[in-house]
């Protein structure tokens, strides 16, 4: 089963994201709960959301150094990523893009759903100098470009919105946070964090 520590139950202003995304969740052509969720366990709905992947970057999981002209520090946590803040916050995306403007977007997940940066890029014409001056551009509350991004994500996977409205939770994370899921508990989270949202009411504000 996944680490207990993972596991969370409370999930602050999620009422306010079924509100937000619900016109979001029918253009992705999910249930907006589960948009909801996303939201919430991934960025707790911070629109200007950054988390780049340095091992993405480098193109292995493994490697912890290399050329510091090449290559960003990496230091493994055991599950396939950085926990490391150095490693993984906007100055260190801000630096990888200094080596590789293309590969650091597509090596970051950005916005309230947290979706890599190959969407991003594909708003602004493949261009990485428009695709980030866009997103740091923008104000926090602004949510355009998140929901654009996720609304894009779903459209590309089927699969991912027939889990979704099935309620195939197990398979809707091995989609979206990928094989090892399990062992960070994101199936559990997504439907906690699903289950929370169904209680809200039209007009609520908070969970």
């Amino acid at each position: 089963g996944p680490d207990s520590s993972k596991v969370r139950t409370s999930f602050p202003n999620i009422c306010n994201y079924v509100v937000d995304y619900t016109d979001t969740a029918f253009s992705a052509g999910i249930p907006k709960e589960i948009m909801a969720a996303f939201v919430a366990v991934e960025s707790s709905g911070n629109n200007l959301a950054v988390r780049f992947e340095p091992h993405k970057f480098n193109g292995n999981q493994n490697a912890t150094s290399g050329d510091s002209k090449t290559t960003m520090p990496y230091t493994p946590n055991g599950s396939g990523f950085s926990s490391v803040a150095s490693e993984t916050n906007r100055a260190a995306f801000e630096r990888a893009f200094l080596i590789d403007k293309r590969k650091a977007i597509t090596s970051t997940s950005f916005g309230s759903v947290q979706v890599l940066g190959g969407h991003l890029l594909k708003l602004y014409k493949n261009d990485p100098d428009k695709a980030k001056t866009a997103f740091f551009g923008q104000a926090s509350g602004d949510q355009e470009i998140s929901k654009q991004l996720v609304i894009n994500w779903f459209k590309d996977r089927p699969a991912a919105v027939a889990a979704a409205k099935s309620g195939n939770f197990a398979e809707l994370a091995r989609l979206y946070n990928g094989s090892r899921y399990a062992e960070n508990a994101y199936d559990v989270n997504i439907k906690n964090a699903s289950d929370e949202a169904k209680k809200c009411n039209s007009g609520a504000t908070s969970a």
